[in-house]
């Protein structure tokens, strides 16, 4: 079992990563990932998931990044993947891909996005069930709350089902700010900008 922490802190670097993690048979990975402010991080990870294995990965995004996760499970494996991105002066890209090689896996992909002012949050989730992987389950959701009226997400969430007897699903929705919420947190001494913020931070929590 690993547990393993990645905290990107620096407001002069911009940071190039490049990750390969293989979990063994029956082993666990527990991957905790977190941008607060940087020049930017262009980060690419693969993880190699071998039978019986877990893998959950929690990233908390909070500048200007482009992550690619890619994920090659084999039969018998969970793998979990929760995002939460807040973009009030940057622009992100989020591509997410499960690869399901071997029967009975299980997966689950959430991204929660809150984009403020011109900002655009991009996120495509691909899910891939190859001929002998019977039995996956896999569900995908993306969920963005644009902010202020300039802000745009982006959405593609993708199931490449090559077999019979699984069951898999994805969602994506994108919505704004209602203007009751912000009216009835104003009636409670907020100024606009606070309550905005306070709506913010609680869509993006998974």
């Amino acid at each position: 079992t690993a547990d393993i922490k990645e905290i990107h802190h620096d407001t002069k670097k911009l940071f190039c990563n490049q990750w390969i993690y293989v979990v063994d048979y029956g082993a666990k990975l527990k991957l905790s990932r977190e941008i607060l402010q940087t020049e930017g991080v262009m980060d690419s990870l693969k993880i190699i998931q071998y039978p019986n294995s877990t893998v959950e990965i929690e990233t908390r995004d909070r500048g200007n990044q482009w992550r690619n996760i890619d994920i090659l499970a084999y039969q018998d494996t969970k793998t979990i993947v929760n995002g939460s991105v807040l973009l009030k002066n940057h622009s992100s890209a989020n591509f997410v891909d499960v690869h399901h090689m071997g029967g009975n896996g299980d997966s689950s992909i959430k991204y929660n996005s809150a984009i403020y002012d011109t900002n655009i949050g991009n996120f495509i989730g691909k899910v891939q069930v190859d001929k002998k992987a019977v039995g996956t389950k896999s569900i995908m959701n993306n969920k963005n709350l644009l902010v202020d009226p300039g802000a745009k997400a982006v959405s593609k969430p993708i199931l490449n089902i090559n077999t019979k007897e699984i069951e898999c699903s994805h969602g994506c929705t994108t919505s704004k700010i209602r203007d009751e919420d912000l009216y009835y947190l104003e009636t409670l001494g907020m100024d606009k900008g606070s309550a905005k913020s306070l709506i913010a931070s609680g869509h993006i929590q998974i």
